[in-house]
């Protein structure tokens, strides 16, 4: 498999990771849709995704309640389980360097750049070994 086909696979993965979220690019906080971004570059390939908290938890504001706080920690155990969430051919040598999320609304706030108030940023780099990532042209 290509590194190519690899990152297309790591696409669909984490799409279907998130079952209610659309990939829509160039849309801003529009419910029912997300971005995602695949970046390969040098010895690093980084997964972002924006996405309406709506989307992911089904509510937009601080937790007010028991089940609303199980749903925002259980979005983050999943978010920062990247290794489920990102499957990358072992023979690159990958490996996870950092998982950013950012989630204001509901008091997510671990490194990154500022997500819109209601919005969720999950940002996934992993490294690889060799700078040289031989991608078919």
């Amino acid at each position: 498999m290509t590194p190519r086909r690899h990152a297309s696979l790591a696409l669909l993965l984490l799409l279907g990771a998130f079952s209610s979220v659309h990939a829509a690019p160039g849309r801003t906080h529009e419910h029912g849709a997300a971005r995602l971004d695949i970046t390969i570059e040098s010895n690093r390939i980084t997964v972002r995704m924006d996405s309406p908290l709506d989307n992911l938890v089904g509510f937009e504001h601080a937790q007010r309640n028991a089940a609303e706080h199980q749903r925002v920690d259980a979005l983050v155990t999943r978010l920062k389980g990247a290794e489920r969430l990102l499957r990358i051919d072992p023979a690159g040598g990958c490996v996870l360097a950092s998982v950013h999320l950012d989630a204001p609304a509901v008091g997510v706030k671990a490194g990154g750049t500022a997500a819109a108030a209601q919005g969720q940023q999950a940002r996934h780099t992993l490294r690889r070994p060799h700078p040289r990532l031989n991608l078919p042209g």
